[in-house]
């Protein structure tokens, strides 16, 4: 009696790739992460755009795609990720591209959401019934004439996201929007604060 061959591999998908972070050992088990190797048909499908042109960056992206962790698409499905740590700093895992398209066409959107209030931002993410905000950004100019003070903004929660250092002689530029609210510290301490107003600011941290 013949044995049942295996099915082929279904096409080289177009996958979300996270290139900084490895593909998980179980990948085959999760239907929602790329599970195919880079097999010789991927692989000849990828010196196929090297031969074209030796300089595109496909090839390198084509090789993460296969051996890092990798989304594969699929109609309705969604990829959730945060790009920001809690404190506000960047994710470097987060980072992705978009994996070259071998077969096949590939329709995508994205959307951005914030689940807590934005450290500065449009005025269109807050409440209807907050009309402080102000659709064009204002432009604050931060000085001191006494030592060096972090300037954090505030959240209508009192939650504190750091914007930067203003020392004597280096003033901090932020660019934010009315309504929004800021303090200055020294050593943890408060020593200023300051809510913006229309038309372009300058705020004087006291030394």
């Amino acid at each position: 009696p013949g044995s049942e061959r295996a099915p082929p591999p279904p096409p080289p998908a177009p996958q979300t790739v996270f290139p900084h972070a490895p593909r998980p050992s179980i990948a085959s088990s999760l239907p929602a992460l790329e599970s195919r190797p880079l097999d010789d048909e991927v692989i000849g499908l990828r010196d196929a755009i090297v031969s074209k042109d030796e300089y595109t960056w496909e090839p390198r992206l084509i090789d993460e795609c296969y051996t890092k962790l990798a989304a594969a698409p699929k109609k309705g499905r969604a990829i959730l990720f945060y790009s920001q740590h809690p404190d506000g700093t960047l994710d470097n895992m987060a980072t992705h591209g978009g994996c070259p398209v071998l077969e096949g066409t590939k329709w995508a959107s994205n959307l951005w959401i914030w689940n807590k209030a934005m450290p500065f931002g449009s005025s269109r993410f807050q409440s209807k019934d907050d009309d402080s905000g102000d659709s064009s950004g204002v432009d604050v100019e931060v000085s001191t004439t006494g030592v060096s003070a972090e300037v954090f903004w505030v959240g209508g929660g009192g939650e504190e996201a750091p914007m930067g250092t203003v020392s004597q002689g280096d003033n901090l530029r932020l660019n934010s929007f009315v309504g929004h609210s800021f303090v200055a510290r020294r050593n943890g301490a408060e020593v200023s604060r300051y809510t913006v107003a229309r038309g372009a600011q300058a705020w004087a941290v006291p030394p």
